[in-house]
């Protein structure tokens, strides 16, 4: 793969995944106690997401990278059980072209990989 998992760029990236895997389970996994407790968890999350649009337009492609590395590895797993379980617990979609452009090219971008399917 492109880079290694001690390069700077993809450990930018894991750190990235992290904030997105807490942000995504603190809205999912932990009750609220309110409509505004929900409201802040979920709009919490959605600014997470914006920090991994941002991260994907600053490269031309659609990867993480300037070309599928083990950056995107490590967020393949836990993007795609955050778009399934958002969809089916909140009703969210994350792979939203008009919101999340970025992250929506990229799911294209990965499902064209053999590797993938």
């Amino acid at each position: 793969l492109y880079k290694n998992m001690d390069d700077d760029e993809v450990y930018a990236c894991r750190v990235l995944e992290r904030q997105l895997f807490s942000a995504w389970c603190r809205w999912l996994c932990y009750p609220a106690r309110n409509e505004k407790s929900e409201e802040a968890s979920k709009q919490n999350f959605i600014g997470v997401v914006q920090m991994v649009e941002k991260a994907l337009s600053a490269k031309p492609g659609p990867f993480f990278l300037e070309d599928f590395s083990v950056a995107d590895t490590v967020f393949i797993p836990y993007v795609e059980r955050m778009n399934a379980s958002l969809f089916y617990y909140k009703g969210f979609t994350l792979r939203d072209p008009e919101q999340f452009p970025n992250l929506s090219r990229w799911f294209d971008a990965i499902e064209t990989r053999d590797v993938y399917l």
